[in-house]
């Protein structure tokens, strides 16, 4: 019984964690009560998310095609300044930190779940 709860709870932070990548929260959640939190949050951290880009007046994310922020309005232009430039470079490098520290505590966890079940 207290498998199902870590599994239906893992699914649910896939997720919430997948909705703050910009993706479907409640599509990936489904996803991993499916498959698995665990192969759903790898999958997650693989696939490319070159779609989105960060807004320089508010930070939120928003389409690279965008012309104008949608939730700020300010206007987005193709020559950012290199200064911009390195911020959003280390907000993804962060972004990526992040994710395999968040994919090594989910190994974790499910590899001494699976133990202590056995025992």
């Amino acid at each position: 019984m207290p498998f199902a709860f870590l599994y239906l709870g893992f699914s649910i932070a896939i997720g919430i964690w997948a909705s703050k990548r910009g993706r479907s929260g409640f599509g990936w959640g489904l996803l991993s009560l499916v498959i698995s939190p665990l192969i759903a949050g790898i999958l997650i951290v693989v696939m490319n998310n070159n779609a989105q880009i960060r807004c320089w007046q508010c930070a939120e994310l928003i389409l690279k095609q965008a012309i104008k922020c949608k939730h700020c309005g300010a206007e987005i232009t193709t020559n950012v300044n290199y200064k911009d430039k390195q911020n959003t470079k280390l907000l993804s490098e962060k972004l990526i930190v992040t994710d395999w520290i968040v994919i090594f505590v989910l190994v974790v966890l499910v590899i001494n779940l699976i133990y202590f079940e056995t025992r």
